[in-house]
């Protein structure tokens, strides 16, 4: 029943982005990225200021899917559907030097790989659980996709649970106040 209607079943692997679609947050390189890659799905659900763009890019590309803004059951049912979570936001601009993003979080709860840049503000310490898009542009987020897409499924998901395990165990009230 979470399933968004517009749902179709597609044997090509999916990559997930959920939250504010704004282009200060590496949007329109992650449109970019995934016209060039035919065989892999963009699966988008948000809003933002670059919502004209996704909708005109999922009408010309039969890879790019917007689900629109959908409620939070409905966006864990993609995430449990999907291959990869992405997060394209990038180390430029002075502020992700001091913020941690929440939705890196969220995502490694799924027990799928994320892919993100590696932002000043995420500690080392999640850099085992953690895939880097290496140069923070279109032909990165497109090597990133295809290096973890090279991977076998049973490592992708190994890849994905060592994170939702690291965040389970090492992220909840009890360990954040023990540190306290």
């Amino acid at each position: 029943a979470d399933r968004p209607e517009s749902f179709q079943e597609d044997d090509r692997p999916a990559v997930l982005y959920t939250g504010t679609l704004n282009r200060e947050l590496g949007i329109a390189e992650l449109l970019s990225a995934f016209t060039c890659m035919p065989d892999v799905q963009l699966w988008l659900c948000g809003t933002g200021d670059m919502r004209p763009e996704i909708e005109q890019a999922a009408k010309a590309n039969d890879n790019i899917r917007y689900f629109g803004f959908v409620p939070q059951k409905t966006a864990l049912w993609l995430q449990s559907k999907a291959d990869a979570l992405i997060n394209p936001r990038s180390s430029q601009g002075v502020f992700t030097r001091y913020s941690f993003p929440s939705k890196t979080l969220e995502y490694m709860r799924s027990g799928k790989p994320v892919l993100c840049c590696k932002l000043e503000g995420i500690p080392d310490e999640y850099d085992p659980y953690l895939r880097y898009i290496e140069s923070q542009n279109a032909a990165g987020i497109e090597a990133a996709v295809r290096e973890l897409l090279g991977m076998s499924v049973s490592e992708r998901l190994a890849v994905g649970e060592r994170a939702r395990d690291f965040v389970l165990r090492e992220k909840n009230s009890k360990a954040q106040c023990k540190k306290l």
